[in-house]
């Protein structure tokens, strides 16, 4: 089972930007959030969850968009802590004999490989009131650099022992974590990948860090400019074309353009 847990409103910050919202259904490029989140799966052949605010009314754009996916909607009681609403998915529709697998809402990965029972940490420079992995866990490795977070993505070999571990910990999802590695040891991935998109101003770096680039482009963002280059030469030459054919009175809408052989870069 995977569960993307996304069943509590963004901050304020974000209500301002886009409304009333969950993680999930940030807009990201020309698309949601939970449309990259879902992406991380597509080898798993597992079932995947994905929990809401149980007042939040999906648009029929996305619901035609998760029955595409073959999302499952688990929408849960407003007002509720993390590790209360991971214990009432896991009431609802869990498998107790198969593998549980979290990610929350507001957090993406480029890159995302689980082993059995590990935990994914990063490291970070902003000041904010991140969970630590600390000595309180349980770990095969004891070789770990200091003030590593955990990165928002988990998997667990027996999830009844896990809501057990968060009930007994007063449902606090962290202090349950700890509870369940003194029974079975969590293996530690360092994920330099990992964006987050729970803080305002995170959200507009990891949004261009992921930027909406397709299969056949490659688009590097850096010091003011887009490089865009592609194994599809014709294409890029096509482009560049346009941009070199435009009338002149058009030029001051448009940004300045830097060639190169098989690229060009374009002022963001």
């Amino acid at each position: 089972m995977i569960l993307i847990t996304s069943a509590k409103y963004s901050s304020s910050d974000f209500t301002l930007e886009f409304g009333k919202i969950p993680p999930s259904f940030l807009p990201l490029g020309n698309k949601r959030l939970y449309e990259y989140q879902i992406g991380l799966f597509k080898n798993f052949n597992q079932k995947i969850f994905l929990s809401l605010p149980s007042d939040f009314k999906l648009s029929k754009f996305d619901e035609k968009k998760l029955k595409e996916f073959n999302i499952e909607i688990l929408f849960v009681p407003n007002n509720l802590s993390l590790g209360e609403s991971v214990v009432y998915c896991l009431n609802v529709c869990c498998a107790f004999d198969e593998k549980l697998y979290i990610l929350h809402g507001d957090t993406f990965f480029k890159k995302l490989v689980f082993k059995e029972n590990s935990l994914q940490v990063t490291k970070v420079k902003e000041n904010y009131d991140w969970a630590y992995l600390n000595d309180e866990f349980n770990i095969l490795s004891k070789t770990l650099e200091d003030d590593l977070i955990l990165a928002g993505a988990y998997s667990f070999s027996h999830p009844q022992f896990l809501i057990k571990c968060i009930v007994e910990s007063g449902y606090s999802f962290v202090d349950g974590m700890k509870s369940y590695s003194k029974v079975y040891a969590f293996d530690i991935i360092k994920n330099n990948t990992w964006l987050d998109f729970g803080l305002i101003t995170s959200y507009f770096h990891s949004k261009k860090a992921v930027s909406t680039q397709r299969n056949f482009n490659n688009i590097d963002i850096s010091n003011g400019y887009i490089k865009k280059s592609s194994s599809w030469q014709e294409k890029i030459k096509a482009e560049i074309n346009w941009f070199n054919n435009l009338p002149k009175e058009l030029f001051i809408y448009t940004p300045k353009v830097i060639t190169c052989k098989d690229s060009y870069e374009i002022e963001y």
